[in-house]
Formats: C-alpha cells, sequence, structure tokens
C-alpha cells in the first residue's frame, strides 16, 4: 500500500481528507497534529507531535511516499502573532522540507492559501490566474501575517523542488466550510469561499497525481493551483460592485436564487476577486461541484426557507427606515 504523511492530520481539511482517502482502501495513512481526531482514531496511525519541533519528527517519515502539508495556523484566530506564524507555519514547512530531502521523500502536496498573495485583486484583470504576482495586504495584523506565512512556505517549497527535486503541487483554496442548513453560506458562496468537501477532493487530485509516475512528468516540478469556488462574473462586471455591496453583480447571474438572499439581509459577502480554475481543471482534472446554485437547489429540495432570519431582517429594515423618514422630517424643517 502506498504510505501516505498528513500532517495537521486532526484539522478540518485533515480530517476531511483522511476519510476519503481511507475509503479507497489503496493508502496507509499517518497523520501528525498536536492533538487526536475522534472520527478518524482507528483509520489511521497517528502521531503526536508540532511540525515546528524537527526533532519530534524525524522518526515518522520513514517509507513515506507522499506527504500532504496541510498543517497550519490560521488567521481567524485573533491571538495568532507574526512569531507564531514563523514557528508553525514557515518553521514547520521548513522542517517537513528537510525531513522530506532526508528520507528521499520526492513527492508533497502543500496547502498554501489565496491569502499567499493580495486578497484585494478587484482592480486586477479577471479571472486572476497563478503567475499573478502581488504581496499579502495587510487587512488587520494576523491576516497580514497569516498571508506573509502562506507566501514563504511557496517559497520554501519552490526552493527544495528546485534544488532537491521534490516535487511540489501548491493548491490555494480560499476560506472553506462544510454545506449546512445556514442561511449565510448561501451568501459566502457569492464572494471567495468554497465548501470542504470541494477541497479535499482537489487534494485528493493532486494526491493521485504525483503517485501517478507518467503523470507527474508530464507537469512541472513546481506547481501552484488555483482551487476556489467557480464565480460566473466577468471583468467587466466590475462597475457593477460599489463599496463591497454585491446586490447588483448577485442579481445579474441568479436572479432567482438573489432574491431569496437578500430577503434575509445580506448585501456584501468578503470578496477578493474571480480565480481562473482553468489550471485546476487541466491539471488534477478538478472543478468544483457545490456553487450558488447547488446551494440554492439545495435549499429549495429541503424547502429551507429560514423565516426566522427573513422576518427578523424585516422588522430592523422596518426600524431602519422609520428612522430615516423620522431624520428626514426634522432635516426638511431646518432647511
Amino acid at each position: 500500500m502506498v504510505n501516505i504523511l498528513i500532517t495537521g492530520s486532526s484539522g478540518y481539511l485533515g480530517e476531511n481528507l483522511i476519510l476519503k482517502l481511507f475509503k479507497q482502501k489503496k493508502y496507509k495513512i499517518t497523520g501528525i497534529d498536536i492533538k487526536p481526531n475522534k472520527k478518524t482514531e482507528g483509520l489511521i496511525r497517528f502521531v503526536n507531535a508540532d511540525i515546528s519541533n524537527g526533532e519530534a519528527l524525524k522518526q515518522n517519515l520513514n517509507n513515506i511516499d507522499v506527504i500532504c502539508h496541510c498543517a497550519s495556523l490560521l488567521h481567524r484566530v485573533e491571538y495568532n502573532t507574526k512569531e507564531s506564524f514563523k514557528s508553525t507555519n514557515i518553521d514547520g514547512t521548513m522542517n517537513i522540507y528537510n525531513l522530506a530531502k532526508e528520507n528521499g521523500v520526492k513527492k508533497i502536496v502543500l496547502t498554501s492559501s489565496v491569502g499567499a498573495i493580495s486578497m484585494d485583486l478587484r482592480n486586477q484583470k479577471w479571472p486572476v490566474n497563478e503567475n499573478h504576482i502581488s504581496d499579502p495586504n495587510n487587512f488587520g495584523v494576523s491576516p497580514y501575517h497569516y498571508g506573509e506565512s502562506k507566501k514563504s512556505q511557496e517559497h520554501i517549497a519552490k526552493t527544495f523542488a528546485d534544488k532537491f527535486n521534490i516535487q511540489t503541487i501548491v493548491l490555494r483554496p480560499p476560506a472553506f466550510f462544510a454545506v449546512e442548513d445556514d442561511h449565510e453560506i448561501g451568501f459566502r458562496l457569492t464572494g471567495s469561499y468554497a465548501v470542504v468537501d470541494d477541497i479535499a477532493n482537489a487534494h485528493v487530485a493532486a494526491i493521485d497525481l504525483l503517485l501517478d509516475k507518467q503523470k507527474s512528468e508530464s507537469i512541472n516540478k513546481f506547481e501552484i493551483i488555483f482551487i476556489t469556488n467557480n464565480l460566473p462574473y466577468k471583468d467587466s462586471d466590475k462597475r457593477l460592485i460599489r463599496d463591497g455591496k454585491m446586490r447588483k453583480i448577485v442579481s445579474k447571474y441568479w436572479p432567482e436564487g438573489s432574491k431569496f438572499i437578500f430577503e434575509l439581509g445580506y448585501k456584501r459577502a468578503i470578496f477578493s476577486g474571480v480565480y481562473d480554475l482553468s489550471k485546476a481543471k487541466k491539471i488534477l482534472n478538478w472543478e468544483p461541484s457545490f456553487n450558488f446554485n447547488e446551494w440554492y437547489n439545495y435549499c429549495k429540495e429541503k424547502n429551507l426557507t429560514f423565516e426566522n432570519r427573513k422576518q427578523k431582517w424585516k422588522k430592523k429594515k422596518s426600524l431602519k427606515h422609520k428612522i430615516f423618514r423620522f431624520f428626514s422630517k426634522i432635516k426638511k424643517r431646518f432647511d
């Protein structure tokens, strides 16, 4: 059986990836994390270790065929600092690559992020492809350091690919989540988000490619690939977005679904730009299967109307309107 090492095995992505790989019954999986995961207990050989501690990793990279390096601190955790991002994301990645070199591991899938480049691509030509070069931008201290650490991870991977022939596929996902009966999920999918099932499938595709001798030899030793949700927005649509408000652009492409989502009170989505997914399709034969259309159909099939949320928004909207009219009348009296 093929031996796979997954770092960050107890994390959200690691857990979902392990469950998919285990079902294929052709991999012997070793997971490394700072804590175990009950959902994967018994499915893998678990190593309780911190990737920032190189000594703790040494004995666990023997006879490994491919590494899927998912371990990372996330930007959403407020107390993460520049030093903690360096320790886990940068130093940890350096440890993984150094030990891979020492143990003869020649295949790595690295989970990076769209945050490795600027999260404000609205002024760039859409769709943005993997050749775009920019620095992570500072949306607060933590997100900035997160993006910088992801950029450093990619630099480490390229250095080891060039110097030591360690073939790496770098995957750049956005933030991702599970499909749940949650009204907020739909609006996320009009912006830069994805579902975890699609992201895990992209990792499986990358692993399978690296283990296929003929296919792996047909690509470069270092490849970066965007794996985001599929947005239909065109470059000419930029004029439809004002101050982050997505109403016009969403209404253009999903007239029925947009009415449904706007009745819930959503106006803005985290939207960094449109990413080119053609490379993912060409190299990995992957594309996202769950986008806004699928979410809207999912709600219809399950008869999810989110009436409580809708009524709350109507009341809030009505109150805002009353306040606006009240102050408008006062203003007129003084004019």
